[in-house]
C-alpha cells in the first residue's frame, strides 16, 4: 500500500509511522519530552535534518513474514487465511521494536493491518488489549483466534476491564483505537474537563496497571494520532510512573 510523504516530527506524518516516545528512558534520565519516530516507506526520503534522532533499525521492507521473524506456525496460519503477500509497512516497521519490548504509538490508516502489527510481535506474552466498544473487541478477538493458537491475548473494553481487572499485571497493554479510548481535551477545554475527575476509563485502567508494575509495555494504535493525543499518553505514563530522584 502506497504511503503519502510527510514530515517526521512535524505536524503531518506518513500514513504509516511508528512513533516511539521512549517513556522509560525519559523517566530514568529526567530529560524533556521527545519523540523518536520510525517512519516507513516514503517518509524515509524526508530531508536528513527531519530524521535527526530517528531509529532506522526496523525492517521496513521485509519481503515475507518469515524474513521479519514471525514464528513459523503463525506464518502457516496467515497463509491458510490467504495472507501471504508479506507484511504491510506498519507491520514491518513495528515488529522489531515491539518484539524488543519498546513502548510505541502505531499510526497507520484504516485497513493497513494495525491489529497484526502489534499482535505478531506480542504473541506469546500476556497482553491486555483495550478496545473502545464490544463490537470492535469481538472483531479483534476473531482475528487473534484465527491467527494464534493458544495465545495469551485478552481483549476487553475499559469498563469491563475495570469491573474485572487482571489478577496479575500483564506484560503489555495495547490501546486499540487510542483516539477513541482517550480522546484528550481540546486546547481550550476548561480546567474541570481537563482534571482527573473526568479521567477516561481506559486511562484509569492503564494508570492502575502501571502503578502496580512500571515495566508494562505500552502500545497505542490508531489511524488518527495528533499531538494532543501523544501528549495525553505521555502525560498519563509519566504521572503513573514517577521519575526516580537522581543519586547525588
Amino acid at each position: 500500500m502506497q504511503s503519502t510523504r510527510g514530515r517526521v516530527g512535524g505536524g503531518r506524518h506518513s500514513k504509516h509511522t511508528l512513533c516511539l516516545p521512549c517513556w522509560r528512558a525519559r523517566l530514568a534520565m529526567a530529560v524533556p519530552k521527545t519523540l523518536v519516530l520510525v517512519a516507513a516507506v516514503a517518509a524515509l526520503r524526508a530531508p536528513p535534518r527531519q530524521l535527526q534522532g530517528a531509529r532506522r533499525t526496523a525492517s521496513l521492507t521485509a519481503g515475507s513474514f518469515a524474513e521479519l521473524g514471525v514464528d513459523a506456525a503463525v506464518v502457516d496460519s496467515l497463509r491458510s487465511q490467504g495472507i501471504d503477500g508479506g507484511p504491510t509497512p506498519i507491520q514491518a516497521a513495528a515488529f522489531a521494536q515491539l518484539r524488543r519490548g519498546d513502548d510505541a504509538v502505531l499510526h497507520a490508516e484504516t485497513g493497513s493491518g494495525k491489529t497484526l502489527a502489534y499482535a505478531l510481535p506480542l504473541y506469546g506474552r500476556d497482553t491486555l488489549i483495550l478496545a473502545p466498544g464490544r463490537a470492535l473487541a469481538a472483531q479483534i478477538t476473531e482475528v487473534l483466534d484465527a491467527t494464534f493458537e493458544g495465545h495469551l491475548f485478552r481483549v476487553s473494553t475499559p469498563k469491563d476491564a475495570l469491573a474485572d481487572p487482571p489478577k496479575m499485571p500483564p506484560a503489555a497493554v495495547v490501546l486499540d483505537e487510542c483516539d477513541a479510548l482517550l480522546r484528550p481535551p481540546g486546547k481550550y477545554a476548561s480546567a474541570a474537563i481537563s482534571s482527573k475527575k473526568r479521567e477516561r476509563p481506559a486511562a484509569k485502567v492503564l494508570r492502575r496497571l502501571l502503578q502496580k508494575d512500571s515495566d508494562i509495555q505500552v502500545v497505542a494504535a490508531s489511524a488518527t494520532v495528533g499531538r494532543p493525543l501523544k501528549r495525553a499518553i505521555d502525560a498519563l505514563v509519566r504521572e503513573a510512573v514517577p521519575a526516580k530522584p537522581r543519586e547525588a
